[in-house]
């Protein structure tokens, strides 16, 4: 009995050595044929530390640590229930989105996948604007929806046009025109704010911004090291700002709620 498990374990591994041996004579057949893949596609604007590979993952720390954008935005779906009628769960599909369209862009280095990488950011620093503009009493039921498609159109064109890093500056804006509306917010509030979730979410943010920063800059960087990168971890930590920004924004649900034709106060 334990010889023929002995000769079956045997057996699988010469498959599993000729597998690999087929699947290295392919690789190197299609790059002598056709080059790398991905090469057809106009290269992205920016580039980070990590080197790449003539691979059809080029940069592998970097796509597979956008997992866990999938993972949160998961779990945000299950709490709240995509809808337009509640702008809060916008969280978990836009969540999702960066996480694909983020693996998608570093495992091509493309433009096309790029400017949906871009779209994402744009769409999870717009959501925070819009909806507290809406706190703000700017519109009335359903006015966020054409102005949050808007913004973001308006900010794809910007980066289309003018490239190179406008898309971080573009996102910079709008993150920081976020934050200034919710300093006003508080103090013009009526009701007490629970700040919890939100400083939590500035602090990870900061933490995640630092590897961003340090790799972007090449302050750490080894390009060779496909495991351990700053951007890889940026990605990491940055996903959690989803939850708990969402989070935050929990407590003003009703004041979000479109079927509600009440105007919005704080």
């Amino acid at each position: 009995m334990i010889q023929n498990i002995a000769k079956v374990m045997l057996k699988l591994l010469d498959y599993m050595n000729l597998l690999y041996a087929l699947a290295m004579d392919t690789d190197e057949i299609l790059e002598n044929a056709a080059g790398c893949p991905w090469e057809s596609f106009q290269p992205a604007t920016i580039k980070y530390c990590e080197d790449h590979l003539c691979s059809w993952v080029k940069s592998p720390s970097d796509t597979w640590s956008c997992i866990p954008y999938v993972l949160v935005g998961i779990w945000i779906w299950k709490k709240v229930r995509p809808s337009l009628d509640n702008p809060l769960g916008l969280f978990g599909p836009i969540c999702i989105f960066t996480g694909v369209f983020s693996a998608l862009y570093h495992a091509s280095f493309s433009f096309f996948f790029q400017m949906f990488d871009l779209a994402s950011m744009f769409l999870f620093a717009t959501l925070f604007l819009v909806l507290n503009l809406k706190r703000l009493g700017w519109f009335k039921p359903r006015q966020e929806i054409p102005f949050y498609i808007l913004l973001n159109l308006i900010s794809l064109s910007l980066v289309f046009l003018i490239r190179k890093k406008s898309g971080q500056i573009l996102f910079g804006v709008e993150i920081i025109s976020a934050f200034i509306i919710e300093a006003a917010l508080a103090k013009r509030s009526l009701k007490k704010i629970s700040y919890g979730y939100y400083f939590a979410g500035m602090g990870v943010f900061a933490i995640a911004y630092a590897f961003w920063f340090t790799d972007t800059k090449r302050l750490i960087c080894d390009p060779n090291d496909h495991f351990y990168q700053g951007h890889a971890v940026w990605h990491i930590v940055n996903s959690f700002c989803f939850a708990l920004f969402h989070l935050f924004y929990r407590q003003f649900q009703d004041q979000f709620r479109i079927v509600n034709k009440g105007s919005s106060h704080v």
